[in-house]
């Protein structure tokens, strides 16, 4: 029976030994995209918005993670899609032509060309 402790505890030791080093690469792994992104230049690009989406990531056990897209389309054809915060993703119309402004994969803002208006508050 004492053996058999033994054997559970260093299994369990192992374990966890096996998620810190795991929880260091993924921490690793997201600053090294940070870093990234913020060396990619913010872009001002004229587009229309072409579409928006929802899409639900199942969460065991609770309510799922939702994440919002608008799809966007330049002059020139060329389309691309991003992730936008709710408070974005609401003021957002399809068919609206404006400004984008976006670093990397990363959105900004959108500043519609027919009311000016922000789809985000200014900072101070």
């Amino acid at each position: 029976m004492h053996e058999a402790m033994q054997t559970a505890q260093f299994f369990l030791l192992i374990l966890f030994f096996a998620l810190g080093i795991y929880a260091a690469y993924r921490a690793a792994q997201h600053v090294q995209r940070e870093k990234q992104r913020a060396e990619e230049p913010v872009l001002h690009i004229n587009v229309q918005i072409t579409g928006k989406r929802i899409e639900e990531i199942p969460k065991f056990g609770g309510t799922p993670r939702i994440r919002r897209y608008a799809a966007f389309q330049t002059a020139e054809g060329v389309c691309m899609e991003l992730r936008v915060k709710r408070a974005d993703y609401e003021q957002l119309v399809s068919g609206q032509h404006g400004t984008l402004t976006f670093q990397g994969d990363r959105f900004i803002e959108f500043v519609s060309h027919s009311s000016d208006e922000r789809t985000r508050p200014p900072v101070y």
